[in-house]
C-alpha cells in the first residue's frame, strides 16, 4: 500500500492572497516543483512574486491515494482558470500516479509549458547543474541500482507493443521529412567532426562488433 509520507499543498499570489495552485507531493518537492515548474503560467505568477510564492501544507502523513483524492477535491473546490476559478493547474488532479493516462489536451498543454520553461535563458544550464549536484551526492551503489532500474524499466517499456507502434510511427513521420533528416546529417557531421581519433575508433569498433552480434543471432533463426 505504501507508506504515508505525502502531503497537499496551496499555493498563493502574494499581491491578493488568492490560492494559484494546488498540488500533491512528498519530501522538497513543493520547493524543487517551484523552481522547475513546466507550468507556465505558474512560472510567470512565481517571476512576478520575485521567485518565491506562499505555501502551506493543508494534509500531511497521507499515502499516496489519499493525496490524491484530497488534490482533486481542493482542485474541485476551488476551481481551475479553465472553470472560471483562480487555480493555474492543468489538469483537475490526481494524475501521477505511474501508468496514468493523459488526455491530448493536457499532453499538449504539457508539452506546450515545458518547452516554453527550457526556452527561458539559462533553464538548461541550471537543470543541467542541479542534475549534476544531485548524481555527485549518490553513493556508487546508488548510481548502479538507479542504472539497473533505468535498464529495466526501458526493457519494460520495450514489451508494449501498443507504445512501440506508436514511436514507430512517430519516428517514420519524423523521417519522412527532408528537412528533419538534413538537420539530423549535419549534426551527425559536426558532432563526429568534434571528437577525438580515439572516440571515432571507438564508436567504429562498437557499431562493428553490434554488426557481429546481429549477424549471429540472424544465422540462429
Amino acid at each position: 500500500m505504501g507508506a504515508p509520507i505525502f502531503y497537499v499543498y496551496v499555493a498563493f499570489r502574494p499581491w491578493d492572497g488568492s490560492p494559484c495552485y494546488v498540488g500533491k507531493g512528498k519530501g522538497n518537492r513543493w520547493r524543487r516543483h517551484f523552481r522547475t515548474s513546466p507550468n507556465q503560467n505558474l512560472a510567470n505568477i512565481i517571476k512576478k512574486a520575485g521567485g518565491t510564492i506562499p505555501t502551506v501544507i493543508i494534509r500531511s502523513h497521507l499515502l499516496e491515494e489519499e493525496a490524491f483524492e484530497i488534490e482533486r477535491a481542493f482542485i474541485k473546490a476551488i476551481c481551475r482558470k479553465a472553470h472560471g476559478g483562480p487555480l493555474v493547474n492543468l489538469t483537475d488532479g490526481g494524475d501521477g500516479p505511474s501508468g496514468a493516462r493523459h488526455s491530448d489536451e493536457v499532453k499538449r498543454a504539457r508539452s506546450r509549458d515545458l518547452k516554453a520553461a527550457w526556452a527561458r535563458p539559462g533553464a538548461r544550464e541550471r537543470g543541467s547543474l542541479a542534475s549534476s549536484k544531485v548524481w555527485a551526492k549518490r553513493t556508487t551503489e546508488q548510481r548502479l541500482e538507479w542504472s539497473r532500474q533505468s535498464r529495466l524499466n526501458a526493457s519494460n517499456q520495450w514489451k508494449d507493443k501498443e507504445r512501440v507502434a506508436r514511436l514507430s510511427e512517430k519516428a517514420k513521420l519524423r523521417w519522412s521529412n527532408p528537412d528533419f533528416r538534413e538537420k539530423c546529417a549535419e549534426a551527425q557531421k559536426q558532432r563526429w567532426a568534434a571528437m577525438s581519433q580515439q572516440e571515432r575508433d571507438s564508436i567504429r569498433s562498437s557499431l562493428s562488433l553490434g554488426q557481429q552480434k546481429r549477424r549471429v543471432r540472424e544465422m540462429r533463426q
